[in-house]
């Protein structure tokens, strides 16, 4: 009878363990999809030449890169060749919502070309330690910037906080938003942004 026993109490822990499993995989599927990452290989690029966009992207049933690319495959890469700055947005879409991730390309003039623009501010980067936060945590932002008069971070909810041209943060986002690094001078002004999505534990 005890070993009778042991039998049943050893299966209804295998069933446990199987159907939290089941559970577990159910919620990572029930969430918007994640973007492994969107890098390009030189984010400056001389005018006339060209650098390639890369992305993974997993849980998504439509992805497309703004600009005139378009829809494209969950995994792949493109060459393109700016002819002016440019910022491309990828957006990943499933029926439980969307995730965004930009790539400011920045065009370098030769020496036939306009300086005006060649004077314009370069976001060499903004990134965060992680794009995805829970709910409580943080992560932080990081970015560099030349040849700005005036950089500043916009949050979505009409925060502006002006920074230095190099530096970084920690937020803690309560919710999804986005946050936006704004560089300027008397040339113009080039932009950049980050959407942290923030998840809310059980």
């Amino acid at each position: 009878m005890k070993k009778q026993l042991i039998i049943v109490g050893i299966i209804l822990i295998l069933l446990t363990v199987g159907l939290s499993g089941c559970n577990t995989q159910i919620s990572e599927k029930d969430s918007a999809p994640i973007i492994n990452y969107f890098t390009a290989t030189s984010t400056t690029v001389t005018y006339g030449n060209s650098t390639i966009l890369e992305w993974s992207v997993e849980g998504a049933t439509n992805v497309s890169i703004g600009n005139g690319i378009g829809r494209v495959d969950p995994d792949g890469s493109l060459t393109i060749s700016p002819l002016e700055n440019q910022t491309y947005i990828l957006t990943a879409v499933n029926s439980y919502g969307s995730r965004n991730e930009s790539i400011k390309i920045y065009v370098s003039m030769d020496s036939g070309q306009s300086p005006q623009k060649e004077l314009a501010p370069i976001i060499e980067f903004f990134t965060a330690t992680s794009t995805n936060v829970t709910k409580g945590d943080s992560t932080v932002l990081k970015w560099s910037v030349v040849g700005a008069t005036n950089v500043s971070i916009y949050y979505i909810k009409n925060e502006i906080v002006y920074v230095d041209s190099i530096g970084s943060i920690e937020v803690f986002p309560l919710e999804s938003k986005k946050y936006s690094l704004i560089a300027s001078n008397e040339f113009g002004n080039s932009y950049e942004y980050i959407y942290l999505s923030v998840i809310y534990g059980n």
